[in-house]
């Protein structure tokens, strides 16, 4: 969770540097409803004056459950449904990442009408919302989506080997473990040898 982990301590040592008295509890999103549960006793417990959600899947669960805390998101992916998800609610206030992540799909179709299979290999915890949006894009284009979940690192070589094996392109997402050069060298070597495009 290398960029998320950077964006949060980066974030505290800016609002120490300004001799805030800090107080911060950090909840994970492994799973959306111990996530969703943190969140709410946390609220009950000791109400905070202040949500940093950092991420798409969490941005849009705070958006969604917390109404009367400020709620500052980073590290959102724009898509049209996440942008209305959180951008909706007058509690919440970020910057969105440039990038919309369905939007190289159209221009793959365009260098090869003929492709059929994108492939996408990605943390369930970070990205499954994202790839059901990329999923309905896909869909719209005549593309069908490959998915392979890594859940650890040491999911990777399998991962690569199955997705090389069924799908026209990979598409890579700005995954933490999917970021490494050890993925990277082994992606690239198994698209070489199975002549598929690699973008993202």
């Amino acid at each position: 969770l290398g960029p998320y982990k950077f964006v949060h301590e980066e974030t505290i040592k800016l609002l120490l540097a300004k001799d805030l008295k800090l107080r911060t509890s950090v909840i994970l999103m492994e799973e959306r409803g111990q996530a969703e549960g943190s969140i709410r006793e946390l609220l009950a417990k000791d109400r905070p004056d202040i949500i940093l959600a950092i991420g798409t899947d969490p941005a849009i669960l705070a958006a969604e459950i917390v109404k009367d805390v400020p709620v500052i998101f980073s590290m959102v992916y724009r898509t049209d449904p996440v942008e209305k998800a959180v951008s909706s609610k007058p509690n919440a206030v970020g910057v969105f990442l440039n990038l919309k992540l369905d939007e190289p799909l159209g221009v793959l179709k365009k260098i090869d009408p003929e492709m059929k299979d994108i492939g996408i290999i990605y943390s369930p915890s970070l990205f499954q919302l994202q790839v059901g949006h990329i999923e309905e894009k896909a869909l719209q284009l005549g593309l069908s989506v490959v998915r392979e979940e890594l859940k650890s690192e040491t999911d990777i070589p399998e991962a690569v080997r199955s997705i090389t094996e069924k799908a026209d392109a990979v598409f890579l997402l700005p995954d933490p473990l999917t970021m490494s050069q050890d993925f990277l060298k082994k992606l690239m070597i198994a698209a070489v040898q199975k002549k598929i495009f690699v973008f993202g």
